[in-house]
């Protein structure tokens, strides 16, 4: 398959720089997944980079909402934003072994983009800010590492931002938690397949709290105080269980936010700026 060809934005778009659309990344199970790379308008690189990993209950998965990837490459960073499966094509733990097939395949294709594997950080929101999470502290985890291609490189990120993702997907099969997020238990029950009180194993398996430690990647976590979707308190507790482990952990509760926010002025600044330390 040969990878299309480079397409320069309009010049009214210019800050978003150069996007290389449908690279195959992967093939789990013949199931064709593709990312799309974004790359700075200006210099030569080698760039850092940032996975893009959107949200959708893990239910859906739209790699085309680019705005953050606008944001990156006009700061200087690549951004490869992903389509990985869903529950709709397979439970978990299939889209965390996405994520890190899509970071081998960055390192693997390193060169041929002008990126600095070294230097490889993510980013998601919601569904996605649980798989930022998860990718990060679960470097070298056999189970959630998969057979998505590249095994000779490694998954590891460097740095972690979580926009309002779930810690702890066992947390939601409590009675008083699944009745009062109710849209969360679904899709978490689509996610693992079953029942989360029966599966409490894999919802183990799958959530970040199960791995940090000490040497877990930075991490800079956002959640709205009035987020009626994913309760506050999952980000709480992995930022506690980050600063207890003695990892670096910032977290950010945004006062009145609801599950989405204004990110232009609330977040962007400080994202931009946590890429910028920890990805130097």
């Amino acid at each position: 398959m040969n990878d299309p060809e480079p397409i320069d934005m309009p010049n009214e778009n210019q800050r978003t720089g150069t996007v290389i659309w449908e690279l195959q990344y992967s093939y789990p199970g013949g199931y064709p997944l593709h990312l799309d790379l974004y790359l700075p308008v200006e210099g030569h690189g080698p760039f850092p980079v940032v996975l893009w990993i959107s949200g959708g209950g893990w239910w859906e998965c739209d790699k085309t909402r680019a705005y953050y990837s606008s944001l990156l490459v006009a700061n200087g960073f690549a951004t490869a934003s992903i389509r990985y499966r869903t529950s709709k094509q397979a439970i978990a733990p299939a889209n965390i072994h996405d994520c890190k097939a899509a970071v081998r395949w960055l390192w693997a294709n390193a060169a041929r983009y002008h990126l600095d594997p070294n230097r490889i950080g993510a980013w998601g929101a919601s569904a996605g800010g649980h798989l930022a999470a998860l990718l990060g502290v679960s470097a070298g985890v056999p189970e959630l590492e998969g057979d998505g291609g590249n095994a000779g490189f490694s998954s590891a990120v460097k740095a972690v931002c979580d926009f309002n993702g779930p810690s702890d997907l066992t947390r939601v099969a409590i009675p008083e938690i699944r009745e009062k997020y109710q849209d969360l238990y679904k899709v978490t029950e689509c996610y693992l397949g079953g029942p989360v009180a029966e599966r409490c194993d894999l919802a183990r398996m799958v959530s970040p709290l199960t791995y940090v430690t000490r040497g877990s990647p930075p991490m800079l976590i956002f959640h709205g105080s009035a987020d009626t979707v994913v309760p506050v308190e999952e980000s709480e507790l992995l930022y506690k269980a980050m600063r207890c482990a003695g990892a670096k952990a910032e977290l950010d509760v945004l006062p009145g936010a609801e599950h989405g926010w204004d990110h232009v002025t609330l977040t962007d600044e400080k994202v931009i700026s946590f890429f910028n330390r920890e990805l130097d």
